[in-house]
């Protein structure tokens, strides 16, 4: 796939070259775009797509949960998980089966197989993790972590329509 739009590959430049004047939302959606494209290419060595790690990961702890359930837990919608477990079934990584008393209903399981790959995951997850902050030292990534935390806080705030003020910051540092 190619990428059809030149304002975003020069703001991916700037920051890629460490250009300080790139802003904070390129740089950071640069570094989580790469993360997932690094991800997903060691997941496809392991035969497995983006996304369907998070679905195995959601069954890993759970003796089955319905289509419906996993939708929920990842934010999808219920077609998404239904086409997701189709592939999966057919690579032998989970099962389903009609929920007892109602047969429209279908709930999942991970099998043996499916299983083992949840060790891979974390396995994968733990690299990509250490690539990135490979150039850190403790107290960057102390640091990088409690940034992270507070943008997210303070994004959620304003998306439900709080205001954050800089006591809201404040009360966010001593967490």
């Amino acid at each position: 796939m190619t990428d059809t739009n030149p304002t975003q590959n020069q703001d991916d430049d700037a920051v890629l070259t460490g250009h300080d004047d790139a802003p904070v939302s390129i740089a950071l959606a640069t570094a989580a775009r790469m993360m997932r494209t690094r991800t997903a290419a060691l997941l496809a060595e392991e035969g497995l797509f983006a996304g369907q790690d998070v679905l195995l990961l959601a069954l890993g702890g759970e003796k089955s949960l319905e289509v419906g359930e996993i939708a929920d837990r990842l934010g999808v919608r219920a077609p998404t998980v239904s086409k997701t477990l189709t592939r999966l079934a057919e690579a032998g990584l989970v099962s389903r089966s009609a929920v007892a008393g109602d047969k429209r209903r279908v709930a999942a399981k991970l099998t043996t197989k499916g299983r083992a790959k949840l060790d891979r995951i974390a396995e994968i997850r733990s690299r990509v993790e250490r690539e990135l902050l490979a150039g850190f030292d403790a107290k960057d990534e102390r640091r990088l972590r409690k940034l992270l935390r507070k943008a997210t806080r303070t994004i959620s705030l304003s998306a439900r329509g709080e205001e954050v003020s800089m006591q809201a910051h404040s009360d966010l540092d001593d967490r």
